[in-house]
């Protein structure tokens, strides 16, 4: 295979990437953090301390805490040219990281209520 084919056609996917990672910024803004505010001043009612870790290029982590060794830690990130992935893993005392599951959605179809159902699937774990 030609060399020189396959350095511009990682540079064009790696453009890809790049592009969708802006727009994945735009997203996080508009569909992932007014979702999180909500699930902040529910999380306060219920005496759990919640936070964003400040945000990273292609990652947004929110942190919902009990005690120091008792909290979820959620993460949204950009994936392929056009997914959002969730995640999430949940701390506890004498049991350590327990890995949850992983959600994904298109960008086009990406609605709050699939942002508003990662979260809660995280805090019901």
């Amino acid at each position: 295979m030609d060399s020189k084919w396959q350095q511009e056609f990682a540079s064009k996917v790696n453009a890809l990437r790049e592009g969708w990672t802006s727009q994945f910024e735009a997203i996080g803004d508009a569909q992932v953090g007014p979702v999180y505010q909500a699930f902040s001043d529910f999380a306060r009612r219920c005496e759990l301390k919640s936070s964003a870790v400040p945000d990273q290029q292609g990652l947004r982590s929110y942190k919902f805490e009990l005690c120091e060794d008792a909290y979820v830690m959620l993460y949204f990130r950009p994936r392929g040219v056009d997914q959002v992935e969730c995640d999430y893993e949940c701390f506890l005392p004498g049991v350590g990281r327990v890995s949850g599951i992983k959600s994904s959605a298109a960008a086009a179809n990406l609605q709050k209520e699939w942002v508003d159902s990662c979260f809660r699937m995280a805090l019901d774990d």
